[in-house]
């Protein structure tokens, strides 16, 4: 086992893209008008997306940007359902391994998520099977998404636990490169098949 790994005792997880599978998009491709794109990246890094995921804006609120700006047809209400339905299911690679993890390490959530999927990570994700309530981190909850260090520094104080302890595995680079510049040790990964393979390789290097 290497020093890193000997040291780390808890595995920070972002959800969308990591633990969670996302749909292509929030909303039908069709609703776009010709010469009107929904760029996810672009999204992603907008005023609007963080102010959502920080709780600043409601779902309707955030329904009528959204019309304003690609200009859709649809009505806030109908928009709202369709977010809703973004996220898709767990990976199914990763339940067994997260409960195997969950012997030998803490396993806790820092994810930049919304009043409209954060029910569904109980309700239909099941998500306390594995990870404990009190350890999943929602940015609308906490008021502060990645890539704001003070997010990282919410959750460190949270825990109790010094960066150097923290492995951390997200889907997005900036967010890798917060964590790493804060101390902590990070993984740029995505999707389930590659999530579970460094999990894999994580669990091989303690035996």
């Amino acid at each position: 086992m290497n020093k890193a790994i000997r040291e780390t005792e808890v595995i920070l997880f972002d959800l969308g893209n990591v633990v969670i599978e996302l749909g292509a998009g929030p909303l039908p491709a069709h609703w776009l008008k010709a010469g009107k794109s929904f760029d996810l990246k672009q999204w992603f890094h907008s005023d609007v997306a963080l102010a959502f995921e920080r709780g600043e804006l409601s779902a309707l609120e955030l329904a009528r940007c959204l019309k304003r700006d690609l200009e859709l047809d649809a009505k806030p209400e109908q928009i709202v359902a369709e977010f809703r339905k973004w996220p898709i299911r767990i990976y199914p690679e990763l339940p067994a391994l997260l409960i195997e993890l969950r012997q030998c390490f803490q396993l806790a959530v820092l994810s930049n998520t919304n009043e409209l999927h954060y029910p569904r990570l109980f309700n239909e994700f099941s998500l306390e099977r594995y990870f404990d309530t009190d350890q999943i981190f929602a940015s609308h909850l906490i008021r502060l998404a990645k890539p704001d260090p003070a997010a990282f520094d919410y959750v460190l104080e949270q825990l109790q636990i010094e960066p150097e302890q923290v492995l951390f595995l997200d889907d997005m680079e900036e967010n890798v490169t917060t964590a790493r510049r804060l101390g902590m040790k990070a993984q740029q990964l995505k999707g389930g098949a590659e999530v579970a393979a460094y999990l894999r390789n994580l669990m091989s290097s303690l035996r």
